[in-house]
């Protein structure tokens, strides 16, 4: 039994008031229990040329991943994808010690991870400029559609690499925020046997369990499995708020042959509270608050605005697979599906400005019930092939995601709060605007298609995509509809070169839209938002890992 010891600061988040916590982690790698604890176990793996294979949707056998799917959904090394794309490989988050997928983009160029500052209810990114909540999050290729306050929220533990791509790519995606989309991949079954046990304790009240064990079901690897869990109690940095989260994956894999793979994957996460996620004003945290005696305050760092009646609650539920099958050298089919629930509980009252006349920081209050369903499915067929001397990599496809979401909230305000002197137990909120009780629905189907292009040192990437789009808000109290049908096409074009020694300076164009959901203050609903991008860089597979 290998035991690991290790003392290490947890990343800090980007934010006035953001403490660092201590953490010390303990792993337990349990393999040859039954030859006794004095002996040590060497997993020996045989690999071409001394090299093991990556593959786009597994773990990467270095701290430095070399081959992506995010930008191209083909298994396509960095330096010929055509716009900029950073991974977190699993290896990369435990030596950073994340413990939120934003967290796992600190280090990463053009990303804002901190804009909550310590909270990580929400995994809130902004991507060059674009807020990215609510719109483009994807797992295992499919995506991840929040709605109001209904956001899905993944343990950076469950994953093998969580990447980053920038720009508009609706050519591949459909709806899609212009600053970039977030794809994870989860752990995938294994068929070297795999026992981990990992305990944490740590500042905060820290306490955290999980495991991670896999392996063949049979001797020739046909079957295989993992089943990763995960149990967390932490007091949050503010006072008054608490994250607790119980995780399990169990997945399973059938092989029956080379060019056959069958994934079952699944993710059960009960989360009764998610912490603090409020706001703070500007006065007593970026500049001082200074009272009638001329003294200067600053807010401490774990002051909370709202009360200790404030409670986030969320109940995700997925059930999905992976299925690829390749009929010869030439073609393959690749099919990804996904069911989901996500039930939120979402009650607070937060701050939303401070007033410098009486001292005060203002409330509001915000009281929602969502439950949210979402089905999603992506099926693709892939052609390798030459022309003379130019390879091709073509990629069809068609796809279809539809989610609801059921909302009864309301919405008001709440007593200001002296920040200098807080009495807290005055959170019986007024409630200002007729109750909101709608279903909204999106709907969409696209199809698509993509061409990679190699001679020689060249690599030309074209794509299309058409999408059909549908979204709609039912009104509960009136009784009323709005719906909207749209269609778009968007396109991709992008240029790369690529050098001996992995530097590929590249120039592309991109399009993208999204739709928006909800409605204006008549009732209609909103057009979708559309945008273009040219974009010259160079894309590289080294990297520097930053510990």
């Amino acid at each position: 039994m290998a035991i690991a010891h290790a003392l290490s600061k947890q990343a800090v988040k980007t934010s006035t008031l953001v403490k660092t916590p201590l953490a010390l982690f303990v792993t337990l790698t349990l393999a040859g229990i039954s030859q006794g604890f004095a002996e040590e176990t060497i997993t020996v793996q045989a690999t071409d040329g001394g090299v093991a294979q990556e593959s786009a949707w597994g773990p990467s056998p270095t701290v430095a991943a070399k081959r992506s799917a995010t930008g191209t959904k083909t298994d396509t090394p960095i330096e010929k994808n055509p716009q900029s794309v950073s991974i977190v490989t699993r290896e990369e988050m435990e030596l950073k010690a994340v413990n939120s997928v934003k967290g796992a983009f600190n280090y990463s160029p053009g990303v804002f991870a901190g804009n909550r500052g310590s909270s990580d209810v929400i995994d809130a990114l902004s991507i060059r400029g674009f807020s990215e909540t609510n719109t483009n999050q994807y797992l295992d290729g499919l995506k991840l559609q929040a709605d109001n306050y209904s956001e899905f929220a993944i343990d950076p533990y469950f994953l093998e690499r969580a990447e980053l791509l920038r720009g508009p790519v609706s050519v591949l995606y459909g709806k899609s925020n212009p600053g970039g989309v977030v794809a994870m991949v989860s752990k995938r079954p294994t068929t070297e046997t795999l026992r981990e046990v990992q305990f944490q304790m740590g500042t905060d009240n820290l306490f955290q369990t999980g495991f991670d064990f896999g392996g063949a079901l049979d001797d020739d690897g046909v079957y295989s499995y993992r089943l990763t869990g995960l149990a967390k109690d932490q007091d949050a940095q503010q006072s008054m708020n608490k994250e607790k989260r119980f995780t399990i994956a169990p997945s399973f894999s059938w092989r029956p042959s080379d060019n056959t793979t069958f994934t079952l994957l699944s993710y059960f996460q009960n989360e009764p509270e998610t912490g603090y996620y409020g706001w703070l004003p500007r006065q007593g945290t970026v500049v001082p608050i200074i009272d009638a005696n001329g003294v200067e305050h600053k807010l401490p760092r774990d002051f909370d605005e709202g009360e200790d009646s404030n409670k986030i609650s969320r109940n995700t539920k997925m059930v999905g697979y992976n299925f690829d099958h390749a009929f010869n050298d030439t073609w393959t089919v690749r099919q990804n599906l996904r069911y989901a629930q996500l039930r939120t509980n979402y009650h607070s009252i937060y701050g939303n400005g401070y007033d410098a006349a009486s001292g005060l920081i203002n409330r509001g209050y915000a009281d929602s019930d969502e439950r949210l369903n979402e089905f999603a499915v992506d099926t693709q067929g892939q052609a390798k092939f030459a022309t003379g001397q130019l390879d091709h990599t073509l990629l069809l496809g068609v796809d279809y995601q539809r989610t609801h979401n059921d909302i009864d909230a309301i919405f008001g305000g709440a007593a200001g709060l002296d920040p200098l002197n807080p009495q807290y137990g005055n959170d019986q909120p007024t409630v200002l605007y007729n109750p909101y009780n709608y279903l909204n629905k999106q709907e969409q189907t696209g199809l698509y298609a993509q061409d990679q292009m190699e001679w020689d040192r060249w690599v030309l990437t074209l794509g299309g995509r058409y999408d059909f789009l549908t979204t709609s808000a039912t009104d509960r109290e009136a009784g009323t509809t709005k719906e909207r049908h749209d269609q778009a096409f968007t396109w991709r074009g992008g240029l790369n070169y690529v050098f001996d020694n992995g530097v590929a300076p590249y120039f592309s164009y991109s399009e993208s839209f999204i739709s928006n959901t909800g409605t204006t203050i008549g009732g209609d609903t909103f057009e979708p938002s559309r945008a273009k991008q040219y974009e010259a860089g160079l894309n590289t597979c080294r990297k520097i890992a930053q510990s």
